[in-house]
């Protein structure tokens, strides 16, 4: 793991917070290929989470939540 890594684990009041990047290889490594496109265009409907443009791109509140809508519909189709 290289250093930049690291450094976006935060440890805060005792409790270890893992980049969503991690999280997300750990799930899609699992996943079959219907669940993984259907995860890429729950993705595309949210480009602060790819659009370097975009105004949201490092806003962190906006992505997090974006991952939660995305999470949130993944669970409700079934694929999660």
């Amino acid at each position: 793991m290289n250093k930049s890594y690291w450094t976006d684990c935060l440890i805060t009041n005792g409790m270890l917070f893992v980049p969503v990047c991690f999280l997300f290889t750990l799930l899609v490594s699992n996943m079959n290929i219907e669940a993984k496109e259907q995860l890429t265009i729950e993705i595309q409907k949210y480009p602060c989470l790819y659009d370097k443009a975009n105004y949201n791109y490092k806003n962190r509140v906006q992505n997090d939540l974006a991952w939660a809508e995305i999470a949130k519909n993944l669970a409700m189709e079934g694929w999660l």
